[in-house]
């Protein structure tokens, strides 16, 4: 068992809170001439979870005081599945096919503090890679503009973009490691480091493929786990499929642990998933989403609905819905649960703060300074009492 902690900001106290706590993810990704397809296991104790539709065109400060910090303007939108609050999300895709998702990475070292503005936590990095880019190559390339506060949670991150373009993203002895295109032979991760899980899937005998072993324990078996069901389609000449996906997502699930099982269709722009307590598979079209910032943010609780297409289930956003998740999560993390009420309050409130820059005409993102609309800031004191989440969990 590892100690964890979770860092809050409320822009006046920070409070430090260690745990021990185990968790197992896997994410991979299965493409073909015809299909795209990335599935993603979220294993931890709690299930609560709201998903959202995130706007375009909003203008939006990282949630770091006393801090130079980033500013941009949100150019694309996207889905999110968020368990500590809006625009603090686990993962997602956007409307571009940019999917991007973390997993625990032990060893993981960001870098020390520097001239680059600072994105708040590795969630918010998330949400901040999915407001601006549509590629593998921007996101490693956002590595100039942006960083991870250092003592962030350690985690990695798989990404995979509508091209068929897949990264790893690691944070090792200090600075960002990427593995893709040929350095990159599996699109597949879990919970050691890309090299040594390569490594030790390359090591194995062809009998040994064969015959993995789920052990929750070990992130390597896993790891391999997906490659070789992977590799067996290839070898079959089979095209992937969203149910071979959910096949190699039941594969390496953790049993109870596993509490959202997601599959992207990124050509297609659905989104297939399913809960622990409600294991329908439901699909949400994202060409049906309406990402305008005029437009009321979407969201729906994650284990709503049964086997259908939910958007119509989907309800406007509001801020009880908000604080009331972010209270449930909390209340059940031993780690967060001392977390006073006011500063509960200052994380749910931090959307109510964002901007729709079409509807006020605040700024206008065809006059920013890059083609991506992002805007870097040194804004140190501009977003006064909004708090930081970084949870520091397991996730595995």
């Amino acid at each position: 068992m590892k100690k964890l902690f979770a860092l809050v900001f409320s822009g006046i106290t920070v409070k430090i809170i260690f745990v021990n706590v185990v968790f197992s993810c896997t994410t991979f990704c299965l493409k073909s001439e015809s299909e795209l397809l990335f599935g993603r296991n979220y294993d931890w104790h709690i299930e609560y979870g709201i998903i959202f539709v995130n706007k375009k065109d909003v203008m939006k400060s990282a949630s770091v005081r006393h801090e130079s910090s980033a500013q941009w303007i949100s150019k694309y939108g996207s889905v999110t599945f968020n368990q500590f609050g809006r625009e603090f999300p686990n993962g997602g895709i956007n409307e571009a096919g940019l999917v991007v998702e973390l997993m625990w990475l032990e060893q993981t070292e960001y870098p020390p503090k520097d001239n680059r503005p600072e994105v708040g936590g590795i969630l918010q990095w998330i949400q901040y890679q999915l407001d601006n880019y549509s590629t593998v190559e921007e996101v490693i390339e956002s590595d100039k503009l942006v960083r991870i506060p250092e003592g962030s949670v350690p985690v990695h991150f798989l990404i995979t973009d509508s091209k068929g373009s897949c990264a790893v993203i690691e944070f090792l002895k200090g600075r960002l490691v990427s593995h893709s295109g040929k350095s990159l032979n599996y699109c597949v991760l879990t919970n050691d480091t890309y090299e040594t899980s390569e490594k030790y899937y390359n090591h194995m005998s062809d009998s040994g493929k064969e015959n993995i072993l789920n052990d929750e324990n070990n992130s390597l078996n896993r790891f391999a786990k997906a490659c070789s069901m992977i590799d067996r389609l290839k070898n079959l000449n089979i095209q992937p499929s969203v149910d071979y996906a959910f096949e190699i997502l039941n594969e390496v699930s953790q049993k109870e642990s596993t509490k959202w099982s997601i599959v992207y269709d990124i050509n297609n722009k659905k989104i297939f998933y399913k809960t622990h307590s409600n294991q329908d598979i439901k699909s949400i079209d994202m060409k049906s989403q309406d990402f305008e910032c005029s437009k009321p943010v979407m969201m729906i609780d994650v284990s709503a609905g049964k086997s259908e297409n939910v958007n119509h289930l989907m309800g406007i956003y509001n801020y009880t819905a908000n604080r009331k998740l972010i209270e449930d999560a909390y209340d059940n993390v031993d780690f967060l649960k001392h977390i006073p009420e006011d500063e509960r309050d200052i994380i749910a409130s931090y959307p109510e703060k964002l901007t729709c820059t079409k509807k006020t005409g605040m700024i206008n993102p065809e006059n920013s300074v890059s083609d991506n609309l992002v805007i870097i800031l040194l804004c140190s004191g501009l977003i006064g009492g909004v708090a930081l989440v970084i949870i520091r969990h397991k996730f595995k």
